[in-house]
């Protein structure tokens, strides 16, 4: 089974509370369009997805596969930087 970029940045944004992905691109710390090709080409640097789970305290196996807890043990679902993007 592969790994989906599109899916993993979908729960990014659901998790986040993301507007878009040019938010996503902003709490990773990457251009919009860097996103955009890591979705195009269906790949994106490991240290991007543990970044973003790191931010939000989310389960690396939730995020990646989809399936399991979706918070790390111990974690509320807080970011623990400031989200300028999070929906209102």
């Amino acid at each position: 089974m592969g790994v989906s970029y599109i899916d993993i940045i979908e729960r990014m944004r659901w998790a986040g509370k993301l507007k878009n992905d040019s938010a996503v691109a902003r709490v990773l710390g990457v251009t919009p369009q860097a996103l955009s090709n890591y979705k195009k080409r269906g790949e994106m640097p490991t240290d991007l997805v543990l970044r973003f789970a790191n931010i939000y305290g989310l389960s690396v196996d939730w995020l990646i596969a989809g399936e399991g807890e979706m918070y790390k043990p111990g974690k509320g679902g807080e970011p623990s930087l400031p989200n300028p993007d999070a929906r209102q």
